[in-house]
């Protein structure tokens, strides 16, 4: 009764005071316990990320306040089950005298992580994860300065798919064991998946729905979002011994998202058989990875067909389309830079070598600018656009040493730069649909010109994207050098030829 009789301000006062009560009752939470123990062994002062922790907590309650709680729940898991030393078949590597035996990661550096006396092999891999939840802060500030056009379950799906993505990986490597590699690879599926899935949502009703556009399958599956809520209700509800048990029946491959993106920004940009000629070529190079071969066969058999007859409506101009290149290439230029670094994935030595190292530090900031400069996206973060030492704990001596912990830095960025990727394509796939005449229509009775299907759409920084415009430029002007060196080198070429004839011995 109280709340029916509220003004519209006092409910708007009620909701801010609901938020700050959230907060305040975590005000001793796991989380704040676990990073000033992460900030006293990495910086040693404990307050090196009060600040953060304190923005981040209130983006989170005022997303979802549950979340806060499912937050904690995780974390306490984690250190329960480094307190029980793991289980039974699946110890916690560094306790129980089996650290830096992984063979997939270079960093071999056994720490203790104080008063939780959680013991760690990959003291870096493990730090560098804290970098997703700046993802968290980042997409509040964009929901309060743009607005998302999510709902408010969809926006609580990312937000609680970016804490998995960032506790999970964060068990990974601090445990090495099974269920911590469980959490890693559920997660980061999560958070592309629902970015894909956001933006093939504004695709007409009959082809949304579909399987093979909607979940990269011929049958129907789990949405992203029904699986992030499935695997928050287990956090809460089961104990840390039978997590495993159900992530095993979670999927996991983040393969078949990013495909799914890549092939839709490929297709929207480039003829049919362009497309074809290029997934033959992947065939050819990457037929002995593991699950690529039949990846790349739904791909090609199945989901380019669909996704053809899908986006058959959308009619895009030469320069809408390299606006597409653009803004596809600078979301993933961060991710391309970070796997350079992941040494399960790039293999090549000369990535682990110290001064290589050091110089992918000094780089990461200027890829970042340039990856922001081709999207168009405002990067809201100064730490992340920097890359300066506050963006986790141990950010000054990890960036440089450890090549790992770039991937983890690099892919937090990229995975954000996905969601507003995932909104621009939203824009795309809706632009052609008839807007209400009145809308379309200038005084004099004649049509808006950018909303005919024949004309495309008008997203991001517009038809006439001054980036776009650049873009397209630079490539012509790179074109044009090519050509010309190659014309004057061919003149070159016959003189030699002919003065090499003029000066030979007859026989």
């Amino acid at each position: 009764v109280f709340l029916q009789h509220q003004t519209p301000m006092s409910a708007c006062s009620l909701h801010v005071l609901l938020i700050a009560f959230s907060v305040a009752l975590v005000a001793t939470d796991d989380l704040q316990q676990i990073m000033a123990a992460m900030s006293s062994f990495a910086t040693g002062d404990t307050h090196f990320m009060d600040a953060f922790v304190q923005d981040l907590e209130k983006c989170i309650a005022e997303v979802d306040a549950d979340l806060l709680a499912t937050q904690n729940r995780f974390w306490q898991g984690f250190l329960n089950y480094s307190r029980t030393g793991g289980s039974p078949g699946d110890p916690w590597k560094p306790a129980a005298g089996q650290a830096c035996t992984d063979p997939r990661y270079i960093e071999k550096n056994l720490s203790t992580i104080r008063p939780q006396k959680v013991m760690v092999c990959e003291p870096c891999n493990t730090l560098s994860n804290i970098a997703y939840l700046r993802s968290v802060t980042r997409f509040c500030k964009y929901k309060h300065d743009h607005g998302w056009s999510m709902t408010r379950d969809q926006q609580s799906a990312v937000v609680a798919s970016l804490i998995i993505q960032s506790i999970g990986s964060t068990f990974m490597h601090g445990s090495e064991t099974n269920l911590g590699e469980d959490w890693d690879t559920r997660g980061e599926y999560a958070v592309a998946m629902l970015a894909y899935q956001h933006s093939i949502s504004k695709l007409p009703e009959e082809w949304r729905s579909n399987p093979i556009i909607r979940d990269f399958s011929l049958f129907p599956k789990q949405s992203a979002e029904e699986v992030v809520k499935s695997m928050t209700g287990m956090i809460t509800d089961l104990p840390v011994e039978q997590w495993k048990a159900f992530l095993d029946d979670m999927p996991y491959d983040i393969a078949q998202p990013i495909a799914a993106i890549v092939s839709s920004l490929l297709s929207l940009a480039f003829p049919p058989d362009f497309v074809d000629d290029f997934v033959k070529l992947l065939v050819e190079i990457l037929h002995e990875a593991p699950g690529v071969p039949k990846l790349i066969s739904f791909l090609t058999e199945h989901y380019l067909p669909t996704f053809r007859n899908a986006t058959a409506h959308i009619s895009l101009s030469t320069l809408q389309k390299v606006d597409v290149v653009r803004k596809g290439l600078g979301s993933f230029l961060p991710m391309i830079f970070g796997v350079l670094f992941q040494e399960e994935i790039f293999k090549n030595s000369i990535f682990l070598k110290p001064e290589v190292n050091r110089i992918g530090a000094k780089l990461m900031p200027f890829v970042f600018q340039v990856s922001d400069f081709l999207t168009g996206f405002e990067n809201s973060d100064t730490s992340v656009a920097h890359c300066d030492d506050g963006v986790y704990p141990g950010a000054a001596w990890c960036r440089p040493r450890i090549p790992h912990a770039k991937w983890h830095e690099s892919t937090a960025n990229g995975f954000f730069d996905l969601f507003l990727l995932a909104e621009y394509l939203g824009d795309v796939y809706k632009s052609q649909a008839p807007l209400p005449e009145e809308k379309t229509q200038r005084a004099c009775g004649q049509s808006l010109p950018w909303h005919k299907p024949s004309a495309g759409m008008l997203v991001g920084d517009g038809i006439l994207s001054w980036r776009s415009a650049a873009c397209a430029s630079l490539m012509i002007l790179i074109l044009s050098t090519a050509t010309c060196i190659g014309s004057c080198a061919r003149p070159c070429r016959l003189r030699r030829s002919v003065s090499l004839l003029r000066f030979a011995t007859p026989v």
